[in-house]
């Protein structure tokens, strides 16, 4: 009868002759209908474990409350401004602060002016051409066409050691001024004659491959990045995966952005820049327990960064931790942060803070005839206290869990594993320690398959190296509730995972991020 019930529970009302009809169906065949009644409850309960398990991926309401901003950091440049501001920096008072400002005010006469005195003044022949052509460049970026003079600069550097510095003014130049097609060439003869400068070669690739990019050339610019990187020392191989992952945000691959930003912290750690973007691309991505830790690293290095402070106040608000929403606003704002302040002036209006309600109770609790019930606020007010203290370390220990998956398939895509040899890896297998599998290969396509609770489910698609890029599928019953008649499979979104050396396979589904993990008996160690 508890069956018989569970069965009605499921199905959520159905038309009286047919409950009779199940009903006996039940007494007759009960024993063998109790896996049934099993995968009835599971269908039943699908959706709320693994909402409870992961924010679903497009609930913008999920990420952050009304009202509540992220704030973003301003566009990261490299190359020809950073070096001119660099040395404009170093010389406040000197010729080239002159020629600088004259550029920055847009001043014709006042940058001929400061231009002669500069070289006038410089002895290095090497510095005189590079002045030159930065003058022509800012003359270019005013409106004046200096395309014959270009052509004169870029004779003189020839069979000189700053040809290749030349050609990147030159190329970004046209650049800045999204002349794409007139900057490759300059990127190209820079890269071709220029320099073994480490610094300045990589600058001529991330712009030769931006411009590629800003054509359509989009796969042809990441080869561009990724092949200069096994050759490139860690300086530039974290730029390059910096311009990796700036190419594909421009694209909307999240999922390859915080890959390569994933690689470049590999190289450099502490690096608050590509620590914010990770922040900040996990939480676009709703993966907000791996935001709040790269947040709170960052902040650990750096605990006065203003945009970091309000961005993790609007993690907190998501992940119900109101007092500290709260702090991280307010330092936020003493440090100047207007977005923060905006946010925080919202939550003055629906929430109360932990210092003010604090202060108040303690006010009241002095006061004579104090109702029981400041008491009992008082007391919920320290088991709010301690018990998002206690979530706030259950979910960083989650997200560093999550992070060796995550660096892992990090590793998949980018580094240089060999073919993997499949026979290894084929035949039976168990996923999750649970229910039997099998992985075939046919043609070049790698097959999981595996059933639960009576319902067939399997994964497809295709392998380099050690990364899996997949489908998942569902099989379709014309009876869902007994499993009975098949339809063929339907696909349910995609998956992407890596190979282990001991050939276990690692999976994790992309709509939902739920996680699986095929392996032999044997071989079964998981992801620690």
């Amino acid at each position: 009868m508890d069956n018989f019930m569970n069965i009605i529970g499921a199905l959520g009302g159905i038309a009286f002759f047919i409950v009779i009809i199940v009903f006996i169906v039940i007494l007759i065949f009960k024993k063998q209908l109790n896996p049934v009644i099993e995968n009835i409850k599971t269908l039943k309960f699908k959706e709320l474990e693994i909402n409870s398990d992961r924010t679903p991926v497009n609930n913008q309401e999920a990420q952050m409350n009304e009202n509540e901003e992220v704030a973003n950091e301003p566009q990261k440049r490299e190359g020809l401004e950073v070096q001119i501001e660099e040395k404009e920096e170093k010389e406040e008072s000197g010729k080239f602060h002159r020629f600088f400002r004259a550029w920055i005010n847009k001043d014709k006469d006042e940058l001929k002016s400061a231009f002669e005195i500069l070289q006038k003044e410089e002895t290095k022949s090497s510095e005189k051409l590079k002045n030159e052509a930065l003058y022509y460049s800012f003359l270019f970026r005013m409106g004046q066409d200096s395309n014959q003079n270009f052509k004169v600069i870029e004779k003189k550097a020839e069979q000189t050691d700053v040809f290749g510095n030349v050609m990147h003014i030159l190329a970004f130049t046209f650049e800045h001024t999204k002349n794409y097609e007139a900057a490759i060439p300059y990127y190209e003869k820079g890269l071709k004659f220029g320099t073994n400068d480490s610094e300045i070669k990589g600058l001529l690739i991330r712009g030769l491959a931006t411009s590629k990019f800003m054509l359509g050339f989009k796969e042809e610019a990441n080869e561009i990045l990724l092949k200069t990187i096994a050759v490139s020392d860690n300086e530039e191989k974290f730029f390059n995966y910096i311009k990796i992952a700036e190419l594909y945000k421009k694209e909307g691959k999240l999922d390859y952005q915080i890959s390569a930003l994933e690689k470049a912290l590999e190289i450099k750690t502490n690096n608050v820049s590509a620590l914010f973007d990770l922040a900040y691309a996990y939480g676009q991505n709703n993966q907000s327990e791996l935001a709040l830790l790269h947040y709170k690293t960052l902040i650990s290095i750096e605990p006065n960064h203003q945009n970091a402070l309000n961005n993790l106040g609007v993690l907190y608000s998501g992940l119900d931790m109101h007092f500290n929403k709260v702090k991280s606003y307010k330092k936020a704002f003493e440090l100047g942060n207007t977005l923060a302040a905006s946010n925080l002036a919202h939550e003055y209006i629906k929430v109360g803070l932990e210092e003010e309600a604090e202060g108040i109770l303690l006010e009241a609790n002095a006061k004579k005839d104090v109702h029981e019930f400041v008491g009992k606020a008082l007391v919920t007010l320290r088991d709010q206290i301690n018990s998002e203290e206690q979530k706030e370390e259950e979910t960083l220990g989650k997200a560093t869990k999550e992070r060796v998956f995550e660096r892992k398939l990090a590793s998949a895509r980018f580094d240089n594993f060999p073919e993997t040899d499949f026979q290894l890896m084929l035949g039976e297998g168990i996923l999750n320690n649970n229910y039997k599998s099998k992985i075939e290969l046919e043609k070049d396509l790698l097959i999981i398959s595996w059933m639960k609770l009576s319902k067939k489910y399997k994964f497809d698609g295709k392998i380099s190296g050690k990364y899996l890029s997949l489908n998942y599928y569902e099989m379709d019953y014309k009876n869902p509730f007994t499993a009975t008649e098949e339809l063929g499979f339907k696909n349910k979104g995609t998956a992407v995972g890596f190979i282990e050396n001991n050939f276990n396979i690692f999976i994790r589904k992309n709509n939902d991020f739920e996680n699986f993990i095929f392996t032999k008996h044997e071989n079964f160690c998981g992801i620690e």
